[in-house]
C-alpha cells in the first residue's frame, strides 16, 4: 500500500466504523477480520483504489436479506430535516458515503455461515513511498506504539494558594473537568454557568487573579460578557476558554478584552504557562518563598490530563453527561435546521463537539466542526449531517453498552 494516500480520512472512518460494528453485532461466535490492500486504478495511474474486505462468520443473510440492506429509511430524510433514535441507519448511510466517494460496495452472505462486505474507495497517491512490511504487521497486530513518535514534555506545577480564579461555562462537565485541572494547584476556585451570573458575582464585589470565560454560551457569549466586564470597568485578566482555537483566533479575543486564550480540551502546559504568568508572577518574593516551603512544586509529565481524567473516573462521568444531555440533540438540530435558525444549530453542534473533545472521540469532533462552520455561514451541511447523525448514534449505542442504557449523569 502507499504509505500517503489523499482522501477523506474522517468519511472512510465513518465507514469502517460501521461495517465492522455490523459484523460483530451479527456474530455471536467465531471470528471478524477486516484486509485492506490497494490496486491501481487503469484509469488514472496516479490513484490508487482502496480495497477493504470485512468478513465475519455470523448470521448470515439471505438474498432478499442482503437486497434490503441498503434500503433507505424513510424516517431519515434530510428534507424533512428529523431522525428519531435507533433507526439503525448504519449501512444505508454507508452506502451514500460510498457513492459519494466515487466508490462501491458488494456483499456476499450466506444464512448460518456469514457475510463477507468488499469496500472499494479511489484515493490519490500521494507520493511513491509505500507502508512497508513492518508497520503492515505492527498494524496487523494491533501495535501502534512506535509508529508516531511524541515527545514527552514535563512541567513544573507550583501550588498558589494565594490565588482565585473564576470558571464561566454553561456545560457543568468542562467546568467539572477545569477545576480537577486547577485543583492541584490549591487555587480558590469559583464557577458560574452563564455569562449572566459571572457579571453578578463581580457586581457583588468579588476579585479575580483570572476569569476564565468559556467563548460560546447561549444569550450572552464570552465576548459580549467581557465586553460589558470591561464596560464596568473591571481591569484583571480574562483568558478565553475556546473549542475554536484556529490560526489567527488570538486577535478575535485579544481586540475584544480579552487577555489570552486556552483552547478546549485544556492542554495543561498552556494552562500552566497562564497561571504563572498572571498569577504566581505577580507575587511578592517573600510570599512565594512561604509557599514554597510550606508545598513543594510537583513535576508532572504533559500527559496528566489523560491520567487525571482515566485515574479519577472523569471519562466515566463524561461519557455518562454525553448520553444524558445529547441523547436527542440530532433531532433537535434538525428542528432548527428546518426553522432556519442557524444559531441554535451552531450552538448545539458546539457543545457536542466540546463534550466529544473530552474523552478523545475525535471524528465526532471533527464532524461537529465541520458542521459548525456551515451553520456558521447559514449553509445546510446535508452530507456533513448524515456522518453527524450516524457517528453520535454509534457514541450513544457504545454508551449505552457500557455504562447501561439510562446512565445518569454523574453531576
Amino acid at each position: 500500500m502507499p504509505a500517503y494516500m489523499l482522501g477523506d480520512e474522517i468519511r472512510i472512518k465513518q465507514i469502517l466504523n460501521n461495517v465492522l460494528s455490523n459484523a460483530f453485532k451479527y456474530t455471536d461466535k467465531g471470528s471478524v477480520s477486516m484486509y485492506v490492500h490497494t490496486e491501481i486504478d487503469d484509469r488514472n495511474p496516479d490513484r490508487a483504489i482502496l480495497v477493504i474486505t470485512v468478513s465475519d462468520t455470523g448470521q448470515g443473510m439471505d438474498k432478499e436479506q442482503v437486497d434490503k440492506l441498503f434500503e433507505v429509511y424513510s424516517r431519515f430524510n434530510l428534507e424533512a430535516n428529523r431522525l428519531t433514535e435507533g433507526t439503525g441507519l448504519g449501512m444505508s448511510i454507508t452506502r451514500n458515503l460510498i457513492n459519494l466517494m466515487e466508490g462501491s460496495i458488494s456483499v456476499e452472505s450466506e444464512p448460518g455461515k456469514g457475510s463477507i462486505f468488499t469496500i472499494r474507495l479511489p484515493q490519490g497517491i500521494e507520493d511513491s513511498k509505500q507502508i512497508g512490511r513492518k508497520t503492515a504487521e505492527n498494524l496487523s497486530k494491533l501495535h501502534t506504539t512506535g509508529l508516531t513518535q511524541m515527545k514527552r514534555v514535563q512541567i513544573t506545577r507550583e501550588p498558589m494558594p494565594y490565588g482565585k480564579v473564576l470558571i464561566v461555562d454553561d456545560v457543568d462537565m468542562n467546568i467539572y473537568v477545569a477545576k480537577g485541572l486547577m485543583t492541584p494547584y490549591e487555587l480558590q476556585i469559583d464557577s458560574a454557568e452563564s455569562g449572566f451570573a459571572a457579571i453578578e458575582m463581580i457586581e457583588k464585589g468579588n476579585e479575580y487573579d483570572i476569569v476564565f470565560m468559556d467563548h460560546m454560551m447561549p444569550q450572552m457569549d464570552g465576548i459580549e460578557t467581557t465586553k460589558r466586564l470591561r464596560d464596568m470597568g473591571y481591569t484583571r485578566p480574562i483568558v478565553a476558554l475556546t473549542a475554536n482555537a484556529v490560526v489567527g483566533q488570538s486577535n478575535l479575543f485579544l481586540n475584544n478584552g480579552f487577555d489570552d486564550f486556552i483552547s478546549k480540551p485544556i492542554d495543561i502546559r498552556n494552562l500552566n504557562v497562564v497561571l504563572n504568568r498572571m498569577i504566581r508572577d505577580k507575587q511578592p518574593t517573600e510570599v512565594l518563598e512561604a509557599v514554597r516551603l510550606q508545598s513543594p512544586e510537583v513535576i508532572v509529565d504533559d500527559d496528566s490530563y489523560d491520567e487525571y481524567m482515566k485515574s479519577s473516573g472523569v471519562y466515566e462521568m463524561v461519557y455518562k453527561d454525553f448520553s444524558h444531555s445529547q441523547k436527542n440533540v440530532i433531532p433537535d438540530i434538525m428542528d432548527a435546521i428546518e426553522s432556519n435558525d442557524f444559531k441554535t444549530a451552531r450552538f448545539l453542534v458546539h457543545t457536542m463537539k466540546g463534550l466529544a473533545g473530552l474523552v478523545d472521540e475525535e471524528t465526532l469532533v471533527d464532524l461537529a466542526e465541520e458542521a459548525e462552520a456551515a451553520f456558521r455561514a447559514e449553509k445546510i451541511p446535508s452530507e456533513c449531517m448524515i456522518s453527524l447523525a450516524s457517528e453520535a448514534e454509534r457514541v450513544l449505542a457504545m454508551i449505552a453498552e457500557k455504562y447501561g442504557d439510562d446512565p445518569s449523569t454523574g453531576n
